[in-house]
């Protein structure tokens, strides 16, 4: 015996997520229907059982009362006649194909007797009378189409909106967190909507740091952190690269690391390809106002202490830049303890796009530490310079990070 569970919420979305955190993945959904202004949905963890009628029917018998009813509803109008039976059904009970065509007509909800006797049968419908006015004696109701199992929800990535309208619930399934919703849309549940425009164009708002660009060729110092391998050496050299190109003044390139072969080996060589100075320390020991243009990489055992000094010394030179350094397939417990460690950089440049997808709830995660992107890199190649985000960049991120 199944046990149903009743879950409400405002929209479709809410609902299914309910049902999938209380009952798991693969609860199945007995019914949706409207209630009010909200959505009631009916699941359970077991599969249900197809209940049998209580009475066995004989179809003939159901199609004479049918006919009967039929005929009490035209015989008001004297301009609507009974049509007169058809010579090709043979009423025997071994020649009719009657229970043949019930027995292949699909079911469209085994939870209810109703709706498997109003539907006509779609192989083969009825000739002896006219089947439309059949279909006028059922309710003219829409229903909400089922899904089989919750986890169906999660199939497409986009939530079910009407006229890319979102709701509370819908935004909550795209990962938006419930501070993120209400102060940027100024949304509560139960209460409004967004467009699908409005939606792209706050997170742009509150997540790209637009002011960087302008500034980004002024920056005389520029200090790169972030996890080991998130990509931090290639990203120096593409930032050597656009040097080149530009022909600026040379920056000195600084390596702080106490790591003696891999990392300091791999720097140098990037320093060498683009023919520019190169120097490695184990401590931040070196006064940056002695070198008019520097880019520093900083190694991850040391950042904790040099974010200190650097914030210090942006205070006084403030064309100073520093980036945390972020690979676009970081996991979120990652990422949040390098936000709680290095609360002083605010300036985020994503790598690896090419190969991962960073997620809405990493984009929370940043947006509640009031961090902004500012850039975004794919590819390996050391030869392809770095250039800051611009508005539609930033854009193409958010649709491709909501899947819209």
């Amino acid at each position: 015996m199944s046990h149903n569970l009743i879950f409400r919420a405002s929209d479709t979305a809410t609902a299914l997520e309910k049902v999938q955190h209380s009952l798991g993945p693969d609860a199945y959904i007995i019914d949706i229907k409207n209630v009010g202004q909200g959505v009631e949905i009916t699941a359970s963890r077991d599969e249900p059982i197809m209940r049998s009628p209580q009475t066995q029917v004989d179809p003939r018998k159901s199609l004479s009362l049918a006919k009967n009813k039929l005929s009490k509803l035209t015989s008001d109008d004297p301009t609507q006649t009974t049509p007169a039976p058809s010579d090709e059904i043979n009423t025997s009970p071994k020649e009719t194909p009657l229970t043949q065509v019930l027995a292949d007509a699909p079911i469209k909800n085994v939870f209810s007797d109703e709706e498997s006797l109003t539907e006509p049968a779609s192989k083969a419908p009825l000739k002896d009378f006219d089947t439309t006015n059949v279909l006028r004696l059922t309710p003219n109701v829409e229903k909400e189409p089922v899904k089989t199992r919750a986890a169906s929800s999660n199939q497409n990535k986009s939530p079910l909106v009407l006229e890319n309208k979102y709701g509370f619930g819908d935004l909550r399934s795209f990962g938006l967190s419930n501070a993120f919703i209400g102060r940027e849309f100024g949304l509560q549940e139960f209460d409004g909507t967004v467009t699908r425009d409005d939606l792209i164009d706050g997170l742009v708002n509150a997540l790209f740091e637009a002011t960087f660009a302008p500034q980004f060729d002024n920056l005389t110092h520029i200090a790169v952190f972030g996890p080991p391998g998130a990509g931090k050496s290639t990203l120096i050299a593409k930032l050597m690269a656009g040097n080149v190109e530009k022909s600026m003044p040379q920056p000195k390139i600084f390596q702080i690391s106490s790591e003696r072969v891999f990392e300091g080996d791999r720097l140098r060589s990037f320093s060498q390809t683009f023919n520019l100075p190169y120097s490695k320390t184990c401590n931040f020991s070196f006064d940056l106002n002695e070198h008019p243009r520097s880019i520093t990489e900083i190694a991850w055992d040391l950042q904790i202490d040099a974010q200190e000094k650097l914030a210090h010394f942006g205070s006084l030179a403030p064309e100073t830049g520093t980036f945390l350094v972020l690979p676009a397939d970081i996991n979120e417990g990652t990422l949040g303890e390098l936000l709680r460690v290095l609360p002083s950089l605010k300036t985020i440049v994503l790598t690896k796009c090419d190969y991962g997808r960073f997620s809405m709830k990493n984009l929370m995660k940043l947006y509640e530490s009031e961090c902004m992107i500012a850039g975004f890199t794919g590819d390996t190649s050391i030869h392809d310079r770095f250039d800051p985000a611009d508005q539609t960049t930033m854009r193409g991120f958010i649709e491709y990070t909501l899947a819209l």
